[in-house]
């Protein structure tokens, strides 16, 4: 998660305004499978498409960023944003590990895939949902199975997010460079 990795990953860093260098001394890099797997439904709540970074750009006439996150692109929060996203995440934590079957985790649970070695990689329907209801109970058993990964990752993202927050305490946004 530390500093840049060159692969497909979401790099975050801190902006402000005149300190740019000091504040990529800050990024950090996380994959863009667990991005979307495990952040991407917290920030879609929580994305400002007039936010300077966030407004629609324009590359050789076509227009991109339109969509509430820009997957390729550049999205940024305010830190005010990003302290209701951890917020939300921490919410979130505590619910998976007091209160699983909470139906406030329905929509956060939905991203949840999992690697799953038992399971072939050639077997789509794992991936791409359920086809009746023996198969939904079974995807449904193997995400509580492996709920520990997310609660883990999120017992991590937060604290570092907020280290970041606190080392550039006059930070105007959390950028978000897409993969």
């Amino acid at each position: 998660m530390e500093g840049h990795d060159p692969g497909s990953v979401f790099e975050i860093v801190p902006y402000a305004a005149g300190a740019e260098d000091e504040s990529w001394s800050e990024l950090i890099s996380i994959d863009m499978y667990d991005f979307e797997e495990y952040l991407m439904y917290f920030f879609h709540k929580y994305h400002d498409p007039g936010l300077r970074t966030n407004k629609p750009k324009r590359w050789d006439g076509y227009e991109v960023g339109k969509r509430p996150f820009d997957w390729y692109g550049v999205n940024g929060f305010t830190a005010e944003s990003m302290r209701l996203v951890l917020k939300d995440i921490k919410d979130a934590l505590n619910m998976l590990e007091t209160d699983y079957d909470n139906p406030e985790l329905d929509g956060l649970k939905k991203a949840f895939i999992f690697e799953n070695k038992d399971i072939p990689a050639c077997d789509i329907r794992k991936i791409i949902g359920p086809k009746n209801e023996a198969e939904r109970q079974e995807r449904l058993a193997e995400i509580r199975k492996q709920a520990w990964v997310a609660m883990d990752f999120y017992r991590r993202f937060v604290p570092r997010i907020e280290t970041m927050m606190e080392r550039c305490h006059n930070c105007e946004e959390i950028v978000f460079y897409g993969p």
